[in-house]
């Protein structure tokens, strides 16, 4: 279980997590608002987040944790998936950094295993999830299927072949 650096508490760097927002910038203030540490999976940065609750804790199934205007967090397994608007990507990247013009290549994926990974492609087809590949047995020893999230980002879900 990651460790639970909850609102107030220090996290491994021995600072609270902050982030500085846009609209605090805009009102003069330069106090990072407080941001704890969950043991995040992976921040996503989203064009439409409301459209991203919806996809992920709609369609995925992820449990949505707690969020505000500028993030929503979703439990998976034991860590935290981390969806950030792109209005606050300058602020965490550096203005320019991220580029919304052009269509990314696949440089990586995110990964998630489940109970039983035909169940799982079914019930989010019938949600209205595209998948790029359907459950099949890979030569690694797990099955596999493929899906995109509303903004490109590619997800595999995933369980182990049962050893002969």
């Amino acid at each position: 279980m990651a460790p639970d650096y909850g609102r107030g508490r220090v996290g491994p760097d021995g600072r609270v997590g902050g982030i500085h927002r846009p609209e605090n910038e805009r009102a003069g203030i330069n106090e990072p608002q407080e941001s704890p540490y969950y043991g995040y999976l992976a921040a996503l940065f989203v064009t439409d987040l409301k459209m991203s609750i919806d996809f992920y804790e709609n369609k995925v199934g992820f449990a949505y944790d707690k969020g505000d205007d500028w993030t929503a967090g979703f439990v998976v397994g034991s860590d935290l998936l981390l969806l950030v608007s792109v209005d606050v990507a300058n602020d965490v990247l550096g203005p320019g950094e991220l580029r919304l013009d052009v269509a990314p290549p696949v440089r990586q994926m995110l990964l998630a295993p489940v109970d039983d990974v035909d169940r799982a492609y079914e019930e989010m087809r019938s949600k209205g999830v595209e998948f790029i590949r359907p459950p099949e047995d890979r030569s690694w020893g797990h099955r596999c299927a493929y899906f995109r999230d509303p903004d490109g980002n590619v997800w595999e879900l995933h369980k182990p072949l049962p050893e002969n």
